[in-house]
């Protein structure tokens, strides 16, 4: 591989640099990574200008750089790269690398939203549930979170999860809030097994079920959340 890599065969390079970022078959090398992403960016592969993208915004093998960043984000998005899209969508609403804008948030999120992107479609969701970049619409921001929770996002099933509790642009339905809850907890996502365990604790918004409520605390602890360790202590 890295005598193509060295011929200038983009994918080879842009393969060797994923080696070299995860240790796989060499010594982990982040410097290694960026050169041979940074090769295969410069031949146009929007992959390898994602990639790199990421590295400056983290500062592994480069100096970190959010205004370079969005430079590769840009290129990536631009040639259609959907994580490059969201990518340069939270740089563009955090206001990193670029000048805060929300609108352009907005459009970069709906761009890759629209192409099936789960955590694009929950992003935007976000924003319709706060009003950014476009008018506040807890409905619309619930349609977006349910394609989201449907493709398997933890994140989004557990906010969509609440939002059914809650009755969050949605009408209330418990038996569906406590079914999106649960699947978000059971792949593993921390805050929805913590907030699961609060509900069962309390009997507020589930039925009191302290079997479960001790079964999702000590899965959340299991994983080093201390508002879990502390269990029914923090009340």
């Amino acid at each position: 591989m890295k005598r193509a890599a060295e011929h200038g065969h983009a994918v080879a390079q842009l393969l060797l640099a994923s080696l070299y970022a995860n240790g796989t078959g060499v010594p982990k090398d982040d410097d290694a990574a960026a050169k041979w992403c940074f090769a295969a960016a410069q031949q146009g592969s929007s992959n390898a200008a994602y990639c790199l993208g990421d590295m400056y915004a983290a500062g592994n093998g480069v100096p970190r750089s959010y205004e370079t960043a969005v430079e590769w984000f840009m290129k990536a998005a631009l040639a259609g790269h959907l994580d490059a899209q969201n990518g340069l969508a939270i740089c563009y609403g955090l206001g990193k690398g670029v000048t805060q804008d929300h609108n352009a948030a907005a459009t970069w999120f709906r761009l890759a939203a629209d192409k099936g992107h789960a955590a694009a479609q929950l992003n935007l969701a976000v924003q319709y549930m706060r009003g950014r970049g476009v008018e506040k619409d807890p409905k619309e921001a619930v349609g977006w979170m349910k394609k989201s929770a449907e493709q398997g996002y933890a994140l989004a099933q557990f906010m969509l999860g609440k939002a059914y509790l809650l009755g969050e642009g949605i009408r209330v339905n418990k038996a569906k809030g406590e079914e999106w809850i649960r699947k978000a907890a059971e792949q593993g996502e921390t805050d929805a097994m913590t907030f699961l365990a609060e509900c069962y604790y309390s009997g507020e918004l589930l039925p009191k079920n302290l079997t479960e409520a001790t079964r999702w605390f000590q899965t959340a602890a299991e994983q080093g959340i201390a508002r879990s360790q502390l269990g029914t202590v923090s009340k």
